[in-house]
């Protein structure tokens, strides 16, 4: 209930403020908590399974979260890739960007419960795209992580800077871990 509330909440704010919708989605500093939207989406899917069972409202919503990745990997990345001015690194990487990694696995980990239900034919194709999306996954968790420890190591650090997205450090590591398990 709370789930489908939330996409009231942002197919209003997209109608009525879809021009800031689009400057959020190009923000170096919002544009990656959209990805919150696909882990959201993959997350209720295995709490379906796990909690239910029900195996066929979990493949909805990997369908789902599989789209959700797709438009939101090009339409973020390609925004900030092709974005005039552009922050410096200490302004705009956080630990935020490690959402994109948290999704990518989200998506693996639900695809991986669904497996027992996939029929034989089309298991070993799951098998293969999970695996795929994993090991982009990781290599993004590599190159991201990478910037960050960069930031940590060679640009001035103050409290302020350690805001709450840093969580994420080591959640994408946790769900990278379990989705590789």
């Amino acid at each position: 209930m709370v789930y489908l509330a939330l996409w009231g909440l942002y197919l209003a704010r997209l109608a009525c403020h879809g021009r800031r919708v689009l400057a959020d989605l190009s923000d170096h500093g919002r544009g990656v908590g959209f990805f919150t939207m696909v882990a959201a989406t993959c997350v209720l899917g295995t709490q379906f399974i796990l909690v239910r069972g029900d195996t066929q409202v979990a493949a909805w919503l990997w369908y789902l979260g599989i789209a959700l990745w797709l438009v939101l990997t090009y339409a973020v990345f390609t925004s900030l890739t092709v974005r005039g001015e552009k922050p410096s690194l200490p302004d705009g990487l956080n630990g935020g960007w490690l959402l994109s990694v948290v999704a990518t696995q989200s998506v693996v980990v639900l695809g991986n419960l669904l497996l027992l239900s996939v029929a034989d034919p089309n298991r070993e194709a799951v098998v293969f795209f999970c695996l795929a999306m994993w090991l982009g996954g990781g290599m993004l968790y590599v190159w991201i992580i990478s910037l960050i420890f960069y930031r940590y190591t060679f640009f001035a650090l103050t409290a302020a800077n350690l805001a709450a997205p840093y969580w994420i450090n080591m959640g994408a590591m946790a769900i990278s871990t379990l989705a590789g398990a």
